[in-house]
């Protein structure tokens, strides 16, 4: 199954998904990886701790959409 992958900006980020800077930034990505058949979100080390209970709210309420 094909996954998102988030990142936080930060020196240390990987470029292999797509980077954000807010909370806003990333319910953007889980839309954009939504809208194209993605059902998995993976969070990378980068996101702050507390972007990860709102990003996966809006995953969860996305997928029940």
């Amino acid at each position: 199954m094909p996954t998102g992958f988030i990142e936080g900006e930060s020196p240390y980020a990987s470029r292999d998904g797509i980077v954000i800077k807010s909370v806003d930034e990333g319910k953007a990505a889980i839309d954009w990886y939504a809208q194209r058949g993605r059902r998995q979100i993976k969070l990378y080390n980068s996101i702050r701790p507390e972007w990860v209970a709102p990003l996966a709210d809006m995953r969860t309420r996305r997928a029940c959409a």
